[in-house]
């Protein structure tokens, strides 16, 4: 009777089936009764509560569904401007590779092989200032230097290629 009541009421607007509500109704009967309560009341009044409630939640979710859903040619008409700005966005990142590229050319051209190693030495094999500083025979201290000055004239390149 209930399922009869909320298809007359919202089933052209929810596009759900008539058979749904039946059987979303049964379902919510048969779960209801398992977990009725005598104390909490009638059963009858417990009962209708509990399918109204489902049928309500029934209708709301079809009818969010269908509000809320969109053809494929909406979608991509609604978003032709964002495929602009990921082809842009393309652009930018090959331009910032290059950008990259050509500081990278600068600080290998500039740089002595000593300061060369020293920075593959502790940023690429991970090796600590003491680590270095046995390989190449100098103290550590002085290695810190000597990163402090490479790491200097890596800054001094990055500015001024960027003018």
């Amino acid at each position: 009777m209930m399922a009869q009541k909320f298809f007359r009421l919202y089933g052209h607007m929810s596009r759900v089936d008539f058979d749904d509500y039946l059987n979303t109704a049964y379902v919510v009967a048969l779960e209801s009764l398992k977990k009725f309560r005598p104390e909490k009341g009638k059963f009858k009044n417990y009962i209708l509560k509990c399918i109204n409630y489902e049928l309500r939640k029934l209708t709301f979710n079809s009818y969010r569904e269908f509000y809320y859903s969109i053809s494929i040619e909406e979608f991509i008409i609604d978003h032709k401007d964002n495929y602009r700005l990921l082809s842009l966005h393309y652009e930018f990142n090959e331009q910032s590779f290059l950008m990259t590229k050509n500081f990278i050319d600068n600080v290998l051209s500039i740089l002595t092989d000593s300061q060369l190693d020293l920075i593959y030495c502790h940023y690429y094999k991970g090796m600590t200032f003491k680590d270095i500083s046995k390989s190449l025979g100098v103290s550590p201290s002085r290695v810190s230097q000597l990163h402090s000055e490479t790491i200097l004239d890596i800054k001094k390149i990055g500015f001024h290629s960027n003018d």
